[in-house]
């Protein structure tokens, strides 16, 4: 790769826009367009450029092609570009990033919409969904060792929560709808829980940093706006020498589940996940793959923050 190249593609003012917008997540060509503005094939243009140079890569999620940073620029380029000062930034990027927060938020919506809007019959329809992709039977095959603390990250409904708490003194419980999290404290008061509960944001999560000693991340990622956050999030929680648990769906074309259960992303592959666990200083200890219906896959890794 030819520093020249690199450096022609990056001095351009709206390219150079466009990587401060990837720098926070994965965007399509329409939400690139809503925060530059201007015409589709002028961004798909400059997409175009970063990609030849391999700035940028893309990602089909069902209907929709997504771009970010890709592998080349996090590894190489993303420190340097970080640490630049911000005075010396273009004065547009900071409106940027408000216009970036509102697709955020939208995405955000979208995903609530749906636990905000499910009755009985539905939840029993997505416990049974869950419980066919990874049961609770398979947590405690999972999870071995004793924890003072269990942090459940988009605990929901509290489900997962009195199958954790024999691995734990306490265990803690996240989540952004307060609906669930009624229903979460019904059944850790009926389990005779010692638990703790919070409505949060899971991508700002009210912990001091190192204060959880494992933390567990059941099907959610995929109904998170920017899940690389979350699971920075995460990290930042855990405790030096704890553990991360986290079970998500493998890539999948099924856009079904963005209206039947909220779903935000198809999926993610081996690499985003590890790569996402990486870039937040933690180290993949076990990393498998199970199948479900239709020969759809769930990934599930175990990671470690070092001493």
């Amino acid at each position: 790769m030819e520093i020249i190249k690199i450096l022609k593609a990056l001095g351009d003012e709206t390219r150079f826009r466009i990587i401060q917008i990837l720098h926070g997540g994965t965007y399509t060509v329409n939400e690139i367009l809503f925060v530059i503005g201007g015409r589709q094939s002028n961004i798909s243009h400059h997409l175009k450029i970063l990609s030849d140079n391999n700035l940028v890569e893309s990602k089909k999620e069902g209907m929709w092609i997504y771009y970010r940073i890709s592998a080349f620029y996090r590894t190489h380029l993303a420190h340097v570009i970080e640490k630049i000062d911000k005075s010396w930034l273009p004065e547009e990027i900071e409106n940027d990033r408000v216009k970036i927060d509102m697709i955020l938020k939208k995405r955000q919506e979208q995903a609530e919409k749906y636990f905000a809007s499910i009755d009985e019959a539905g939840q029993k329809q997505l416990l049974s969904f869950l419980d066919t992709i990874f049961s609770s039977a398979e947590i405690t095959d999972l999870i071995k060792e004793k924890y003072h603390t269990i942090l459940d990250v988009g605990c929901g409904n509290g489900r997962n929560l009195p199958v954790l708490a024999p691995f734990c003194d306490k265990v803690i419980g996240v989540d952004s709808s307060a609906k669930m999290l009624r229903l979460a404290e019904h059944l850790a008061k009926k389990s005779l829980l010692s638990y703790e509960l919070f409505n949060s944001d899971i991508t700002s999560l009210p912990f001091a940093d190192e204060s959880i000693d494992a933390v567990f991340i059941n099907m959610v990622l995929h109904h998170v706006p920017v899940p690389q956050v979350a699971v920075c999030e995460a990290a930042r929680v855990l405790s030096r020498n704890g553990n991360i648990f986290l079970i998500d769906m493998a890539e999948h074309n099924d856009e079904s589940l963005r209206d039947t259960h909220g779903d935000l992303w198809l999926g993610f592959s081996e690499d985003d996940l590890v790569s996402w666990i990486n870039a937040a200083g933690l180290q993949v200890q076990m990393l498998m793959t199970k199948s479900y219906m239709q020969h759809k896959k769930i990934i599930i890794i175990k990671a470690t923050k070092p001493e």
